[in-house]
C-alpha cells in the first residue's frame, strides 16, 4: 500500500504502523503544523461517490477529506474527533474529472494524532485507482474497480 504524506516539522509526524492484526495510517505531532495522509486516486466527473474509513483521534479535531490534486479545491470533508475506532463516510460527486486525494489531515487540533485504517472507495465505476483496501494479518490487500458501495 503505498501511502502519501504530509509532514509538518517532526520526522515521524506521518507514516503507516504495523501490528499482528493490521495497519493503520497515522499523522503525529500536530502541534507543530500540518500533517496528513492520503490515496492519490482518478476520478470521473458526475458520478456519486462514497469514501469511507475507520478513524481516530486523541480528542482533537481532524478532518476526513477529499481533494482535488491540482487545484487543491476540497470536494469533501469530514471533522472527527471520536478517541475510539470509529467508521466515518463522506458522500461526494467531483464536477471535474481529475486524480484526487482522500485521507486524513489535521484539520482544527492544536496537538495529538489521528488515525486511519479500513479506507475503501466507491460508486464510481470509471474510477481507477485502489478502491477497496483491507487488512489480512498485516498485510494489505487492495482491488481495482470493486463496486462495493454501488449507489
Amino acid at each position: 500500500m503505498f501511502w502519501n504524506m504530509k509532514k509538518n516539522h517532526s520526522e515521524n509526524s506521518a507514516g503507516v504502523h504495523r501490528e499482528a492484526d493490521g495497519s493503520y495510517g497515522y499523522i503525529n505531532n500536530l502541534s507543530l503544523g500540518d500533517a496528513a495522509i492520503y490515496q492519490g486516486i482518478y476520478i470521473e466527473a458526475g458520478k456519486p461517490c462514497l469514501f469511507k474509513a475507520e478513524v481516530m483521534s486523541s480528542g482533537g479535531k481532524c478532518r476526513l477529506f477529499v481533494r482535488n490534486s491540482a487545484s487543491g479545491e476540497t470536494v469533501a470533508s469530514l471533522d472527527f474527533n471520536n478517541a475510539e475506532w470509529c467508521e466515518k463516510c463522506v458522500e461526494f460527486t467531483v464536477h471535474e474529472s481529475g486524480n484526487y486525494r482522500l485521507g486524513i489531515e489535521r484539520g482544527k487540533a492544536d496537538s495529538g494524532y489521528a488515525r486511519i485504517r479500513a479506507a475503501a472507495f466507491g460508486g464510481n465505476e470509471n474510477a481507477q485507482g485502489y478502491e477497496k483496501v483491507i487488512s489480512d494479518r498485516g498485510k494489505l490487500i487492495y482491488k481495482y474497480n470493486d463496486n462495493l458501495f454501488r449507489r
